[in-house]
């Protein structure tokens, strides 16, 4: 009988980190949506998410460029799959920069406020 408690207290073991991963990925899941949406939402919020990552932009769209243009000499299947790879690695990168932005309190704070009210000297 408690070979059987022993097994059955196993199973569940287990089956819990992967419940709980699954139930937790869910709450995160929608955590990054809303994010995404938030960024949407508000142009401003975009607008600053693409200055703020103009270099990186940049340096993503010059390396999809440069892999394209190595298309035409490409010879193997290992060859072919790893372009698509880099391609798809490359777009999302790019589709990550301009769609992810700081956390909203970064676009709140108005710079002025760092400094003293005026008749304060």
């Amino acid at each position: 009988m408690s070979a059987s408690a022993e097994d059955f207290e196993n199973i569940l073991a287990s089956v819990h980190p992967i419940v709980f991963g699954c139930y937790s990925s869910v709450f995160e899941f929608g955590n990054v949506t809303m994010g995404y949406i938030n960024t949407f939402t508000d142009w401003q919020n975009m607008l600053v998410s693409v200055l703020h990552k103009t270099g990186d932009v940049y340096d993503t769209i010059m390396f999809i460029i440069k892999t394209i243009k190595t298309f035409n000499d490409l010879t193997t299947d290992e060859q072919i799959i790893e372009f698509w790879y880099k391609i798809a690695i490359y777009f999302g990168i790019a589709f990550k920069l301009v769609l992810d932005h700081p956390p909203v309190d970064f676009f709140i704070k108005d710079p002025v406020d760092d400094f003293p009210p005026a008749n304060s000297f």
